[in-house]
């Protein structure tokens, strides 16, 4: 019998705080109740934008940090190889699973390290490095500034049925 793997418990899990502009004292006057509510419709149509984006999505991967969507930081950023070796160990029999759960571990943790390597010579300058992160949907580049987007990859994409061989369990 397999443990459930329940991501917000995993040391890869990663969900962005949500931010709390207003206090109730805030709520007093009109213009800080205006103000929140201002607020609240545009957080609303932000969640919705993401959700769209999130579905429209084969590989849950996403090129900005989400804002109301976990991800983890054990596939990210995107690499179709880590996300393979989690599909076969995810699909595998119990006998096969402990040997492809370590690989799929293996692999991610290179290919994290390899990003490192790349992103800290792409933000350097480096233009092989560039062309080798977007050839691999790794990063996304802004064509006018040139600033150097990571990918995300969600949680739901790595860990849909809760046999997430990435899992690891966070220290209390």
């Amino acid at each position: 019998m397999t443990n459930t793997a329940y991501c917000q418990y995993c040391v890869h899990y990663r969900l962005r705080a949500q931010a709390e502009l207003f206090s109730a004292a805030d709520m007093q006057s009109a213009g800080g109740l205006k103000a929140s509510l201002e607020w609240e419709q545009e957080r609303i149509q932000l969640r919705f934008t993401e959700q769209q984006k999130v579905d429209a999505e084969e590989n849950k991967v996403l090129d900005y940090e989400p804002q109301f969507h976990a991800w983890c930081a054990a596939a990210s950023p995107f690499d179709e190889e880590v996300l393979r070796a989690v599909d076969e160990a995810t699909a595998a029999s119990e006998e096969e699973r402990t040997k492809l759960a370590s690989n799929a571990r293996q692999v991610a943790e290179d290919s994290r390290k390899q990003a490192a390597e790349l992103l800290t010579r792409a933000r350097a300058g480096d233009y092989e490095a560039v062309t080798r992160l977007v050839e691999q949907e790794r990063i996304r580049v802004d064509p006018v500034g040139g600033d150097i987007q990571e990918t995300y990859v969600l949680c739901q994409r790595v860990n849909p049925s809760g046999r997430c061989p990435l899992f690891d369990r966070k220290e209390r």
